[in-house]
């Protein structure tokens, strides 16, 4: 693996990673009546899924951006199964 693609994969996982760890933070810390008023946890993870992709894509990473963008958000019962299935994708 060349040390290009090894930076890339880690510019990756990081921006993945910070979006995670920022949700994460958003159910930890938010009262559940203002997440209630961002739309739950299916607005928390369609905004977290809408974060990292223009992320990935601000670096170039138009893959991986058309991948997780292409995850459909709305089946998941929990940010356990999101973050799961998000990390397998990257």
């Amino acid at each position: 693996m060349t040390n290009n693609l090894k930076k890339e994969e880690e510019i990756v996982k990081e921006q993945v990673s910070y979006g995670l760890a920022t949700a994460e933070q958003v159910i930890k810390n938010l009262p559940e009546a203002d997440l209630d008023k961002m739309g739950g946890l299916e607005g928390l993870l369609k905004r977290t899924q809408i974060n990292i992709v223009d992320s990935l894509s601000k670096y170039g990473f138009t893959d991986y951006a058309k991948k997780i963008s292409n995850m459909d958000t709305n089946h998941f019962s929990d940010f356990w199964q999101f973050k799961l299935k998000l990390s397998s994708l990257v």
